[in-house]
């Protein structure tokens, strides 16, 4: 019986989660549908509000010509010379201004054009000309040519803009293309030196083996692959230096630049070169160079090649107690335990070859 229990338990739990999941779902869905009707009423609204807008915009236009006409009698003509015409007038020049400004920064000749004819529309200068020189049709006919430019000005804004964006687009896949012809490029240098440094490591390997034959047809593998590594100079230059050749071996280290290399044994090989060939005063600077850098072989080799030599400057006398003194006669010492030795010699130190 529990089990039964349990199990029927489970099952109307189950049955609850479902209708919850489906309570959920509706939930879901009555919140679209409100969005959709709300979005469609929103879109009638506004359309409701721009024929009200219309319709007044007209309502007020036609009292205010009402007004005008009652004015003048109800003449069109005298209505239109002394009204309606001005207000066109002005509303064509603002046109024209605008137009002027916003070709400018793209074809300036095309708003000097426009400015030129947005002087003669202006009403005043409108009358001027009118009165002056009588040219009604000619002024017509300038308006009608300043309102083409703008047709012209915008059409020819478009062709501009679509050149601009033509261009653009060149300027993108050039960019494009000299990025990937980078980036190929680095990629295979990297190749490159990643097959040079294994190489080299391999030359490494077999220069420890004593094979010199085998490692410098792999350092030869490895100028093919990248001939700008200094490490195959170093490496060629210990191969030089193991098999005797030490001419040689100087000139192939003193190529090697010394950030890519192991620098104390760098000098510490140039060194035993120059040794090699007699030539002490040019190792002692490079031993020198490898003791600074921590080589304790090159500290050895530098003491053996220009060894401390000690020379007699003078004598002194020293007391039983270890003390020294200046006196020479009886009574030196008196103090110390008495004179041990008249005559200690006082040793100046120096190396055979000067440091300087």
């Amino acid at each position: 019986m529990p089990r039964r229990y349990r199990h029927s338990y489970k099952r109307k739990s189950n049955g609850g989660s479902g209708r919850s999941r489906g309570n959920g779902d509706g939930i879901l869905i009555l919140f679209a549908i409100a969005a959709v009707i709300l979005i469609a009423l929103i879109k009638v609204i506004l359309f409701l509000l721009a024929i009200i807008g219309t319709v007044t915009l007209f309502t007020i236009y036609f009292r205010w010509q009402a007004k005008q006409l009652e004015t003048h009698n109800g003449s069109w003509k005298a209505f239109w010379q002394n009204v309606l015409r001005i207000r066109l007038q002005y509303l064509f020049v603002g046109l024209l201004s605008f137009s002027a400004i916003y070709l400018y920064s793209f074809q300036p000749v095309t708003a000097i054009l426009l400015v030129f004819f947005s002087t003669l529309v202006y009403p005043i200068t409108w009358k001027f000309l009118h009165r002056r020189f009588e040219l009604k049709k000619t002024i017509w006919i300038l308006s009608v040519l300043g309102f083409c430019l703008i047709i012209l000005g915008l059409f020819s804004n478009q062709q501009y803009e679509k050149i601009t964006e033509k261009s653009l687009q060149k300027e993108q896949i050039i960019e494009t293309e000299v990025r990937n012809e980078s980036d190929a490029k680095d990629s295979a240098l990297k190749k490159k030196q990643e097959k040079t440094a294994l190489y080299i490591s391999s030359a490494e390997k077999f220069i420890e083996l004593k094979n010199f034959k085998k490692a410098t047809t792999l350092l030869d593998s490895a100028a093919l692959e990248y001939p700008e590594s200094h490490k195959i100079s170093y490496q060629r230059g210990v191969i030089f230096f193991l098999t005797g050749r030490y001419t040689k071996a100087i000139l192939q280290l003193d190529r090697v630049s010394e950030s890519e290399v192991d620098v104390d044994n760098l000098h510490f090989i140039k060194a035993k070169c120059y040794l090699k060939e007699g030539r002490k005063q040019e190792a002692i600077p490079e031993l020198r160079q490898s003791i600074t850098l921590g080589n304790v072989d090159a500290e050895r080799l530098y003491n053996k090649v220009n060894p401390i030599i000690r020379r007699i400057v003078g004598y002194r006398t020293l007391c039983c107690d270890g003390t020294i003194s200046d006196a020479r006669e009886r009574g030196a010492c008196s103090w110390h335990g008495g004179v041990c030795n008249w005559n200690d010699p006082i040793y100046e130190e120096s190396r055979k070859y000067p440091e300087n």
